[in-house]
Parts: C-alpha cells; structure tokens; sequence
C-alpha cells in the first residue's frame, strides 16, 4: 500500500510539472507573438517620423521639428524596450536565447548609441560628454544587443543624474574594449547598490519606493554583456559618484 501511494504521488508530481512547464511554453510564446505583433506599428511609426525629418513628404515647420524628434526618439526607445524584452523571454523562459555575431566596431556602436541618445539629454540639460578614440580594435559581437547595452547604460545615467556631465569614455586594456559612464547621480541606499545588476531589479521594488533602473535594468543589459563573454560593472560611492563599466574582449582575444 504504502509503495502504490508513493506510485501515485510521484505520478502527480510528474503530471503537475509536465502541465506547468506546458504553461510556462505557451506563455512565452504568447508573449513573444505579442512582443512581435508590437514591433511592426513601432517599426512604421520610427520611418514615418523619420522621413518627416528628412522632407521626405514635403517641408516641414521649424515649430514641428522637435515635436518629431521626439517622437522618433521615443519610438525607438521603445523599440529597444521590446527587442530587451523578447530576448528576456529566449533568455529565461524558453532557454534558447542565442546572438548573431559578426565582426563589430564597437566605436561606430558606440558613438550611433551616444548619438541617439543626445537629443534626449539636451532636453532634460543634462550635458553628456563623449571621449573617443580614433579607432577601437574589432570585436565578436552582435551589433544590435550590444548597442542596447550601451543605450541601458546611457538611459540609466539619464533617468539619475543629480547635476552635472555625463561623460562616456572608451579604450583599449590589454585585449579588452572598456567603456565607461560617470555621473554625479541620486542617491540610491547602499543596501539597494548590490543589486543594480541584479536579473529581477526591476521586479524588487519596495513598497513606497520606485525602481533603481530604467526599462528591463542594468541587470538585463550585464547579461546580454555576459553573453557576448564580457560584463558590466557598477560602482556608486558616498558621495554619489557613480561608475558603470562595459567590458569585453576584442576580436584577436577573443
């Protein structure tokens, strides 16, 4: 008797995990359908305003133009957000989350990323400064993940900043590319600093207290950093200097 009930509980529990795996499938291919289905208004949205900026449908008014700026900003924010989010789902919901690598200049990456994020920071007038050498050795990257990595790194430093510039430096290190964002910012409690690379930030907030991080986090953005074999670093002080560092070797070392 007593081997037929654990016959039967273990089948229960094999049953019971095969139908919340089975869930767990089709929720994130629900998801990502969604995540799809979201991309294709936003892809059209961020051409429209872009040929509005380029006269492409007729002149356009000086009053408008940074009206569409904006809006072209945004959208590809957005889309970003949506790119970050369907990784996350390959990434930790269907486990087969792989990147397409080529051969990368992480500078022109780098600069497109400081770039696009420019018009933003004029905005909020919060001075963002760039330092960058002439060339970066090439590295094994897959360009569009890396430059949301960077764009995670420049919106954080966007969303907390107390004063002052942003300044954005890159070099070579001895067969490894860093990239590195400092800022005077906010204050975030030191037992909340631990965590800013945490995976599931975004989702530890506390109750009457908002989020450290910007879209998915820097958690997100250290690990699509780990997965091309490099890493991000965070570094806050009592003083609220902060120091965010992107590593990853080069294409020769790697």
């Amino acid at each position: 008797m007593i081997f037929a009930f654990a016959v039967g509980a273990a089948l229960g529990w094999a049953g019971a995990t095969w139908l919340a795996k089975r869930r767990q499938d089709r929720l994130a291919k629900l998801l990502s359908f969604a995540a799809h289905e979201i991309n294709s208004p936003l892809s059209s949205l961020k051409l429209t305003s872009a040929g509005f900026l380029q006269d492409l449908y007729g002149p356009i008014s000086d009053q408008h133009r940074p009206w569409l700026s904006m809006i072209r900003e945004q959208t590809a924010r957005c889309e970003a957000l949506v790119g970050d989010l369907r990784d996350f789902i390959h990434l930790e919901l269907h486990k087969d989350f792989g990147l397409h690598l080529e051969p990368t200049d992480v500078r022109e990456v780098l600069a497109e990323a400081v770039e696009e994020m420019s018009t933003g920071f004029g905005r909020a007038d919060a001075p963002l400064e760039s330092s960058l050498p002439p060339s970066l050795p090439e590295t094994e990257a897959d360009p569009d993940r890396l430059r949301r990595v960077f764009l995670a790194m420049l919106s954080h430093a966007k969303k907390f900043r107390s004063k002052g510039t942003v300044r954005v430096a890159a070099r070579d290190v001895a067969g490894w590319i860093e990239v590195v964002i400092e800022f005077e910012s906010l204050a975030i409690p030191p037992d909340a600093r631990g965590g800013m690379l945490d995976l599931w930030q975004p989702a530890a907030a506390r109750e009457g207290r908002g989020t450290s991080c910007v879209g998915l986090g820097l958690g997100f953005a250290d690990a699509l950093a780990r997965s091309h074999g490099g890493r991000l670093d965070f570094s806050l002080d009592d003083a609220n200097a902060c120091r965010i560092a992107f590593r990853m070797p080069t294409r020769s070392a790697s």
